[in-house]
């Protein structure tokens, strides 16, 4: 049996792509017409189907030619792989729209107030490292 690593990452989520759910679809396919097929398979393949459809007949009529075939040949994809794509579109819908931060970044500080001191730490620690702008916003809202 594989041993599988804890990722930090994997604990504020409980899928991958849970923040596609929230997210308004076009600001999702803005991004996605900018992605390689292959990127858009992994990722309509990895959300709730309804939400797929959505974005999938919504990309340009060649596109969605290519990311079928690409779906269609999918294999196994490592789970750190999925995760590392889901970073990447988040990070890109955090630069389109500013307030996603601040609104998933309130929720967390809220969180964070009631954590224990330690963990607390090892999170805004986690976060200053991988990722600079939400620790930041974190830091701003707990008065750290």
């Amino acid at each position: 049996m594989e041993e599988y690593e804890f990722n930090q990452q994997h604990f504020l989520q409980k899928s991958p792509f849970d923040f596609v759910r929230i997210n308004d679809p076009a600001h999702i396919l803005s991004i996605l017409e900018n992605e390689q097929p292959r990127t858009i398979a992994i990722i309509l393949s990895n959300i709730e189907k309804q939400k797929a459809a959505i974005l999938l007949q919504n990309l340009p009529i060649e596109l969605q030619f290519i990311v079928v075939k690409e779906i269609a040949y999918l294999e196994y994809i490592q789970p750190d792989v999925i995760w590392e794509i889901s970073r990447n579109l988040q990070n890109k819908l955090f630069k389109l729209n500013g307030n996603y931060i601040k609104i998933n970044s309130k929720n967390l500080a809220d969180i964070l107030t009631v954590t224990e001191p330690l963990a607390k730490k090892q999170i805004i620690e986690y976060l200053e490292n991988n990722d600079p702008e939400i620790a930041d916003e974190i830091k701003r809202v707990l008065g750290v």
